[in-house]
């Protein structure tokens, strides 16, 4: 063959196997002028041309719309040409020899394109394969054995067909080249009707599940180099069934993950789960990704009436997918740019809306989910405008910190239910996205049962949409959430109410059977909770007792519905806890622990219960709060280390009830280090001040045991701060220090008792008659110098601060109830999420329990100096919000008499929070102490009345000042009163506990 004739077929094959059908015939007609044996292979060659003109003439090739409805149980096939229309063909490629490959090839597929799957099949045994074949010759190979594989199937000789297939994928494996058109088209044909022939026998046939992901790989391999609509449908229903088979694989623990390049790398088990869990996440973004450029291609901006069901379903089946691996916060924020790219392609849908409320909830971003939670009951119906007025209408009972009144809204009734019956729909749709139980699977709803409720004329235009109708179990999860994010980490009782009486209204509507027991116990068990709350935050002493019977009758009403949930009995018990009705209590949380004995705070409640003096029984209390201790441990969830923090707090009050301050401060020291661990679990979140808050506590916990084991012996070691208690250690060195202690402040200050007293009212009044006479006493000269004065060091930090000029500084004399409010402004803080700052402040907080406990029992033993550092430190972790550290500080000043200085530290206190017990307390105590009752009476007639209504030294402080100016009756009562509360007092608050399970 001359060089002009090799040349000429090599343009011919290329040409050939990039498809260029109408450069084909020329080549063809040149080839056999510069080549004596081409006229077989010339008329093979214009036959295949002709073919494929008629087969494009026939059905756009380009146009999948016919596999539109595809799926592994029915798969379309391209409609078949006329006998008649390819009988000219055949006899041209019978006039020429019959053994060349493309001459008996191509015969076969005019057989085949016009249905005769018989002779299809008769004339393709035998068909050798040349291993070494190249170029179109490979192509014409494939061919075969893609119209071989479809043949068969569409004869239903399914077992032969499954082989086939088997084989066409072994074969497609071993191509080198995959971009080229011809190969492409005929690959993606085969492997599109081999994959969904293997998810529908999968079962049937016991197909493994390696050969089920290798072919659905390959048809990604072999696809992804063509244009986004290249055979859109097919490839949108190939990506579909992929993700559903990859998710099955994977919670089924049966997903093998893509074979490794290098054969020679070795993994432990251990290696080897964390690489196929990476490759499994891996291939589910690769493959959404392909998936959401082809649902894109599909669906445009809806017209009215219209729903892009395909796109919904995307969005369906990413958040059902980020469930299972566990909604890591990388794949959920793109899984947000996602939603964010839907909004464009639908019209106010109010599934995409429940998606990125929820997405925005995991991703801590909780105001921007509380926006998008209201957006969502408009969009459902169940919130209009006449419902958001009246949340301003109604009766004042919350307090906030701040000093701001919340009312407590006063929707019309019967106007919610209305609204509750537009949002149902009239049928049961489903809920979120349903996959089968095995890929494959034909799922056919089952014929629901007619609505029989009543249908009128629906009262909001949300509730007139049909094509965007949520489910009720979709409108209640994500009503719990919302409560649970209110109550939780939005401290917003009210709105928590709010929801859950619109939950409750819901299910009632719907009615229980329609979404289930389960799920209706978890509504009135949060509707138990969120009252809970209300009772706690009112400051209405009517509405108290009320909110507080509402809790319980939920609580009650959720254990009728499932008796067997921990968390119902645990919230039950928590609330007569609140209520003071110990031993019902004991009965529910003693119940929640033998459901579910690995929940802390239940421990914690326990402790608390047992450590009541009714109970009279300390000693079982500190063995209960041991045993929680040890199940604590087993524990390394960062909540959960938090719970054991609380918990190990109430430990070393208890120690040092039982065996004195001295052990109790030797536990201390582990509780240091034990907050550096949990400071170390939260690498990412970084302090304001720069660097890593984790190791900034990690750091000062280490410091802090340090410390602490020194102040065992002498406490020599000095604390320079640059804060607004001063630099103690200078104090110290001047001699005010030792002078105290020198000066005989041994008879003037007397110390306290090692053993605290059974009844803590006898502590009270032991207190009080310590107080009166320490007022007698000889002052000492022990000087706090600058305790209160301004910062003078660079960490000026000041309320209010601008670029122009700042205010005055919160340490400066200068009260105002709203200069700590833009002290956490999350707009400054770029880059962190609501929940990163909530969990910043809450190591924060904790650290500085830990500070003012040490603080408190180095007070118990008179050694002011050792206090006042702990003071200190607890300044330095947060002395803005912190009213805990302001109120120690008061209680140092009362201690040596220093009235004036600790009512300003109070004062203080009560502008870091407004509702601090403790500050409002103390602040009583220091006018009694200067004898100025009208204060003191008007200061606990507050607390007694609103949130401190369970405080027993509160009642009686105001039952002395009554018998002070004689009024018997009442002294007498608030005391009686005092004493009953006093037998029902935890060793800690009941605050402590979280008010979420």
């Amino acid at each position: 063959m001359s060089s002009k004739a090799m040349q000429l077929a090599k343009d011919l094959d290329h040409a050939r196997c990039k498809g260029q059908w109408q450069n084909i015939p020329e080549l063809a007609r040149r080839y056999k002028k510069y080549s004596n044996d081409a006229s077989a292979l010339e008329q093979a060659v214009l036959a295949e041309t002709s073919l494929e003109s008629m087969i494009n003439s026939h059905v756009n090739a380009s146009d999948s719309t016919i596999y539109s409805q595809d799926a592994p149980h029915t798969a379309t096939l391209r409609p078949r040409l006329q006998p008649k229309q390819v009988k000219a063909l055949l006899e041209q490629l019978h006039a020429v020899d019959g053994s060349l490959l493309d001459v008996k090839v191509i015969t076969t597929r005019c057989y085949f394109e016009s249905g005769d799957y018989e002779l299809t099949l008769r004339n393709l045994d035998p068909l050798p394969l040349d291993d070494k074949a190249s170029g179109y010759s490979w192509i014409l190979q494939l061919q075969a054995m893609v119209i071989k594989a479809v043949s068969l199937e569409s004869t239903n000789d399914i077992p032969k067909a499954i082989i086939a297939y088997q084989d066409l994928t072994a074969y497609l494996e071993k191509a080198s080249v995959t971009t080229d058109r011809v190969l492409v088209d005929w690959a993606e044909e085969g492997l599109y009707r081999g994959s969904l022939l293997f998810l529908n026998q999968r079962q049937a046939a016991n197909l493994s599940t390696i050969l089920i992901l290798q072919t659905l790989r390959l048809y990604q391999n072999f696809t992804s180099s063509q244009p986004t609509h290249w055979r859109i449908h097919k490839r949108e229903i190939i990506s579909k069934y992929s993700l559903d088979f990859l998710s099955y694989c994977y919670q089924h623990e049966d997903y093998a993950p893509p074979p490794l390049g290098d054969t020679s790398v070795q993994m432990s088990p251990a290696e080897y789960e964390a690489y196929k869990q990476d490759m499994f996440v891996s291939e589910m973004t690769q493959l959404y990704s392909v998936y959401e450029k082809l649902v894109y291609g599909l669906v445009s901006f809806p017209s009215a009436g219209q729903t892009n069901v395909v796109l919904l379903d995307l969005v369906d089946r990413m958040a059902e997918d980020l469930e299972m691996i566990g909604n890591p916060p990388t794949e959920l924020r793109s899984f947000l740019e996602t939603l964010n790219r839907a909004t464009q392609r639908t019209f106010n849908s109010s599934k995409i809306t429940r998606h990125l409320f929820n997405t925005l909830y995991l991703l801590g971003e909780f105001k921007e989910a509380d926006h998008a939670l209201s957006s969502y009951l408009y969009l459902v119906g169940l919130q209009s405008q006449a419902t958001k007025d009246a949340q301003h209408l109604g009766q004042a009972v919350i307090l906030d910190p701040t000093g701001k009144l919340t009312p407590l809204p006063m929707p019309d009734k019967a106007l919610l239910k209305q609204l509750a019956d537009d949002a149902i729909p009239d049928t049961p749709v489903q809920a979120t996205h349903h996959r089968p139980s095995f890929p494959g699977e034909n799922i056919s709803a089952a014929p629901s049962a007619p609505d029989t409720r009543h249908r009128r004329r629906p009262s909001t235009i949300a509730a007139r949409r049909t094509d965007d109708k949520e489910s009720v179990e979709d409108i209640l999860h994500v009503l719990l959430r919302g409560i649970r994010m209110y109550d939780k980490y939005l401290d917003k009782s009210v709105h928590a109410v709010e929801l859950a009486d619109l939950a409750k209204i819901v299910l009632q509507a719907a009615g229980v059977q329609a979404s289930g027991r389960p799920l209706a116990a978890r509504v009135y068990r949060n509707l138990g909770a969120a009252y809970g709350v209300l009772a706690r935050h009112t400051v209405d002493p009517d509405q108290r007792p009320i909110y507080h019977e509402m809790a319980i009758q939920y609580l009650q009403e959720s254990l009728t519905l499932n008796d067997r949930s921990w968390e119902t009995y645990y919230q039950l018990g928590k609330q007569y806890a609140d209520m003071r009705n110990i031993n019902d209590a004991l009965k529910a949380v003693v119940r929640s622990l033998e459901l579910n004995a690995k929940y802390i705070p239940a421990w914690h409640l326990l402790v608390l219960l047992y450590s009541c003096p009714g109970q009279d029984n300390v000693t079982k209390a500190l063995q209960t709060c041991e045993l929680g201790l040890q199940e604590a441990r087993r524990h390394d969830d960062t909540e959960d280390y938090v719970h054991l923090l609380m918990l190990k707090l109430t430990h070393i009050r208890l120690v040092a009830l039982v065996h004195g301050n001295d052990k109790a401060l030797t536990c201390q020291e582990e509780l240091f280090t034990l907050y550096g661990r949990l400071a170390l679990m939260d690498p990412d979140i970084d302090s304001p001040h720069g660097g890593s808050i984790a190791q900034t506590s990690a750091d000062n916990a280490a410091a802090a045991s340090n410390g602490l084991h020194a102040s065992q012996a002498t406490f020599q070691r000095d604390l320079v701060v640059s804060g607004s208690l001063g630099n103690l250690a200078e104090s110290s060195s001047n001699g005010t220090s030792s002078s105290l202690l020198a000066d005989g402040s041994t008879s003037s200050l007397h110390r306290l008792q090692q053993r605290r007293p059974k009844h803590h009212l006898a502590m009270i009044l032991s207190s009080h008659h310590y107080q009166s006479a320490k007022a007698n006493s000889k002052k000492g000269t022990y000087k706090l110098k600058g305790l209160l004065r301004k910062r003078k060091s660079h960490s000026k930090l000041s309320i209010g601060e601008s670029g122009n000029g700042s205010k005055a500084s919160f340490h400066s004399g200068s009260l105002s109830v709203a200069s700590n409010k833009s002290i956490y402004d999350t707009e400054a803080l770029a880059g962190h999420t609501t929940f990163t700052f909530i969990q910043r402040k809450r190591m924060r907080h904790v650290l500085c329990l830990l500070w003012i406990q040490a603080a408190d029992l180095f007070l118990d033993q008179d050694r002011l100096d050792e206090a006042l550092k702990a003071i200190e430190e607890a300044e330095k972790v947060n002395w803005t919000t912190e009213s805990r550290v302001w109120c120690a500080l008061g209680k140092v000043h009362l201690r040596l008499s220093q009235y004036e200085d600790a009512t300003d530290a109070f004062r203080k206190g009560m502008v870091a929070d407004a509702l601090d017990l403790d500050c409002r307390l103390w602040l009583a105590k220091s006018y009694m102490e200067r004898n100025q009752l009208a204060m003191a009476e008007g200061i606990l007639d507050t607390i007694t009345q609103g949130t401190g209504w369970d405080c027993t030294e509160a009642w009686f402080r105001l039952g002395d000042i009554y018998g002070q100016t004689q009024r018997l009756q009442q002294s007498k009562n608030y005391l009686f009163y005092a004493l009953e509360l006093d037998e029902t007092q935890p060793i800690q608050p009941f605050t402590l506990l979280p008010t979420c399970t």
